[in-house]
């Protein structure tokens, strides 16, 4: 009668191999996740930007957008924005018309640097991670 199973060298290498995979495979699973959430609030911050851009345009107000510090200023006052440091070369501003004088926003995640650029004179904006 031949009993049937597997030897402990056979499972001792299963497992090794199941272990560099892991091992390979973690932290790049691990560092994915880490941007996908940080880019979720850099994608809130751009809704925040359309839907100013929107308010110029639908209630004829401008709209100001600029920072002091690493901190965000609309219209002169403080917008926290959790999480996010910013950096804006000039003011960009969302005229009563609905155009814009566009500009660069860069925003700093505890990881990572996003570049956030608006487009003049249409204010179109796009972003990308850099």
């Amino acid at each position: 009668m031949q009993k049937r199973g597997f030897t402990l060298v056979e499972v001792l290498i299963t497992i090794s191999i199941l272990l560099l995979i892991f091992s390979v495979s973690l932290p790049i699973s691990f560092s994915m996740y880490r941007y996908y959430k940080e880019s979720q609030e850099v994608d809130k911050f751009v809704i925040f930007l359309s839907a100013l851009r929107r308010d110029s345009f639908l209630y004829n107000r401008e709209h100001k957008i600029a920072e002091k510090d690493g901190v965000l200023l609309i219209d002169d006052k403080v917008k926290e924005v959790e999480g996010l440091k910013f950096s804006i070369e000039k003011p960009i501003i969302f005229y009563k018309n609905g155009t814009s004088s566009g500009g660069i926003i860069i925003v700093y995640t505890s990881n990572f640097k996003f570049k956030i650029e608006i487009s003049a004179p249409f204010g179109e904006i796009k972003y990308e991670k850099s």
